[in-house]
Formats: C-alpha cells, structure tokens, sequence
C-alpha cells in the first residue's frame, strides 16, 4: 500500500506545482512591450481613418433611381341619382272611388348622368291603380344634372273603398332601377 500512497503523494504534488507556476508572475522582455504599443497605435490610426471614411461629404450624390409618378384619378362611372322634391296627391290622401287622376312626381337629377326620353317610371308593386292603364311612362326631354323635372302617370282609383299602396321604379336606359316612388292612398 506504501506504494500506491507514493503514487498519490507524486501526482498531487505534481499537479500542484504545475498550478502554482502557471500563477507565477512573467517578466516581460523590452521586445515584446514595444510589440504591444506599436499594435495599440495602429488600432488608433485605422479607427481614425474609419471615422473619417463615415462622415458625410459635401459633394451632392447622383440619383440613379426614377422618380416615381404621382397617381391619376380615374373619372368616376356615370351615376343615376335623384331626390324627390313634391308627390301630387301626398302619401295618405283621400280620393273618391273611380276617380281619374294623375301622379305627379316632381324630381331633382342629382346625379352625374343626363336622364334621355330612354329613361321611364315603371310599376314594380303592391296595389295596381289603374286597372288597364300603362305600366310605364318615358320621359319627354333629356334631364341634365341639376334640373328637376315631373314624372307623370295616369291612374284611376278603385272601386272599393280602402288604403292602396303601390311602389313605382324610375329606370335608366339600361333598364336599371334607380329610385323608387311610392303611394299609399286612402279610396273612400
């Protein structure tokens, strides 16, 4: 066993020495301290010639890029609008029974197109007044933007007595509904 505590006493004394000396001051030799400011001066110059490398110039740099066009606005689809200004009879009037009568609904073009003798009112539902009658009318003369003008049609109201609804449609040339009128009457 002498033996094996002599191995152990060796290597641990070994490795102790080992680690002092690597904890050991070093003497630097003359050489290698001027290796190491000659190192730090030109650390400093090439930081110097960096910063100076980044700094903006005066000279004004060329664009090689197209500018970009500005956007252009498209014209806007023609639109079909109108505002009602007067009905002739009102909504819930009173009206005799087989009495001839016409509807006059009084309009404003409040749109962008110009309403042609192509554009009409149309009967679309509820109560029919008029048993016979047209169910369409056209218009008479072009109606531009801004104007007003009154869409006509004929009616008779029933025989019986009672409230009628019926719901008309102005259309454009393309057979598109645009607005609607409506009348609610009172036949007594």
């Amino acid at each position: 066993m002498n033996k094996k505590r002599l191995i152990r006493q060796f290597i641990f004394w070994g490795v102790l020495s080992f680690l002092l000396a690597a904890c050991a001051p070093v003497e630097q030799s003359p050489l290698s301290i001027k290796q190491t400011q000659t190192g730090a001066a030109i650390t400093v110059q090439a930081q110097l010639t960096a910063t100076k490398a980044a700094r903006p110039t005066k000279t004004p740099l060329k664009s090689t890029e197209t500018p970009t066009p500005l956007p252009t606005f498209t014209e806007l689809p023609p639109l079909d609008q109108a505002q009602l200004i007067e009905q002739r009879p009102d909504n819930g009037s009173n009206i005799a029974k087989s009495f001839d009568y016409d509807m006059v609904w009084t309009v404003k073009n409040t749109g962008t197109t110009t309403w042609t003798p192509d554009y009409y009112i149309a009967f679309w539902g509820g109560d029919r007044i008029g048993d016979g009658l047209p169910t369409a009318y056209f218009l008479q003369k072009d109606v531009k933007p801004g104007e007003i003008t009154s869409l006509i049609a004929h009616m008779k109201s029933p025989l019986q007595t009672g409230n009628y609804r019926g719901i008309w449609f102005f259309m454009n040339d393309k057979k598109e509904g645009f607005f609607d009128l409506n009348i609610s009457l009172n036949v007594q």
